[in-house]
């Protein structure tokens, strides 16, 4: 078992890891209430929500933040990109403006170390994290996008996701959780972390120090297709990774979303997410609807907001009619 900080212990949900419970991971629940305006705002919002600080074994967070445009009868959360910084968040603006029009709510999640959040760069601070802190990172997000999830539902008519990069690999994650989320549009995203870290621009990571870049990396090859396939037969929480990047890997979570709870935008030209990467988790996932879109990762928000905006507000009408 060496190398794998993993024991055989087996609770009645789940291994047990150095990390904790596989049966917790994931799970925490974030209490979400109107909060003031941060004062490291990044984006011109109406409202904004907070939650107290959450952690994961020893890794605190911190306090959770999101934007909110309160007004529509569905809502809508973004899960943004990693690294964003400076006038990239007016892309996400530019989509909530578009979905505001269309009459939906929208909440911006921020993840841990960007916008309100961050101590320093974003960049630097996510090429240096450790694998607890890449655990935490994942499990406050996930936790922070079911949670809230879960606050609209009680507010909406329906939830759904926008995850962008990053933010798509959390979202896929907590859809595959999450019934209270009706569905997601996942976008320049992808699974299979060892090839988007070895291959993608996110490569430069590797460097810079931190252990989960380095641990992703390895994440791939026959031992994770082996997971995989062991995965689908007992489920993740019962089955030991060859490493703990697969508790992070959209792969591991695809065929627990179903094609109807899941579209997805790709482009051949995406320099972060290699396009066989997203192909990858579309297939994962079913092979869901997928719109293939020229440009490069961040563009997509750009040049094909109209898009995104339209397959996010049509969402059920569609469904309907590739069900019939």
């Amino acid at each position: 078992m060496a190398g794998t900080g993993l024991d055989r212990q087996e609770g009645p949900k789940g291994l047990v890891s150095r990390w904790g419970p596989l049966s917790l991971l994931y799970e925490g629940t974030v209490e979400w209430r109107e909060g003031p305006e941060p004062r490291s705002c990044c984006v011109d919002a109406p409202a904004w929500l907070a939650a107290p600080p959450s952690s994961w074994q020893n890794e605190e967070l911190s306090p959770s933040s999101a934007a909110l445009w309160p007004e529509g009868k569905d809502l809508v959360i973004v899960v943004h990109g990693i690294g964003v910084e400076g006038v990239l968040w007016k892309l996400y603006e530019r989509v909530i403006a578009g979905l505001q029009r269309e009459g939906t709510a929208c909440a911006l999640l921020f993840i841990p170390g960007h916008g309100p959040r961050a101590k320093g760069h974003a960049l630097a601070e996510m090429a240096r994290l450790s694998v607890g802190e890449a655990l935490a990172m994942a499990h406050g997000g996930v936790s922070e996008i079911r949670s809230l999830a879960r606050w609209g539902r009680k507010r909406y008519r329906s939830v759904r996701l926008l995850g962008v990069s990053l933010g798509g690999m959390l979202s896929t994650i907590a859809l595959a959780l999450e019934p209270e989320i009706e569905g997601g549009l996942l976008a320049v995203t992808g699974g299979d972390l060892s090839r988007i870290v070895r291959h993608g621009v996110t490569r430069l990571f590797l460097a810079a120090g931190g252990g989960a870049a380095r641990a992703a990396a390895r994440c791939g090859g026959p031992a994770f297709a082996a997971y995989e396939k062991q995965v689908r037969l007992e489920g993740w929480r019962h089955v030991e990774p060859p490493s703990p990047a697969c508790l992070v890997d959209p792969l591991t979570f695809g065929p627990l979303v179903g094609r109807k709870r899941a579209r997805m935008v790709l482009t051949r030209w995406d320099p972060v997410v290699p396009y066989g990467c997203g192909v990858a988790l579309w297939r994962a996932l079913g092979r869901p609807p997928l719109d293939r879109v020229p440009g490069a990762h961040g563009s997509v928000l750009l040049f094909h907001r109209d898009l995104i905006v339209r397959r996010l507000t049509r969402w059920p009408a569609k469904l309907k009619e590739e069900d019939s």
